[in-house]
């Protein structure tokens, strides 16, 4: 389910996505190889966030909120 929504996200935020939270790049680093600012790599990666977080909800796939780990 979670490839199939990264399928679906727009290149610029599925390659944001895949280098950050599956290859383990920072921000920093994501910056570089796509030779972009940072902001536009925060931003990418929250919209891709927020885009699969929506499609794993849609398809009752993602965990209920008292069993995720919580983040920041």
């Amino acid at each position: 389910m979670i490839q199939q929504g990264i399928a679906l996200l727009p290149p610029d935020q599925r390659t944001v996505l895949v280098l950050s939270d599956i290859e383990g790049l920072s921000y920093e680093e994501i910056a570089q190889v796509m030779d972009t600012s940072l902001g536009t790599v925060k931003s990418r990666l929250s919209r891709a966030r927020a885009k699969m977080r929506d499609f794993l909800l849609e398809r009752q796939e993602l965990l209920p909120k008292q069993y995720r780990l919580e983040s920041d």
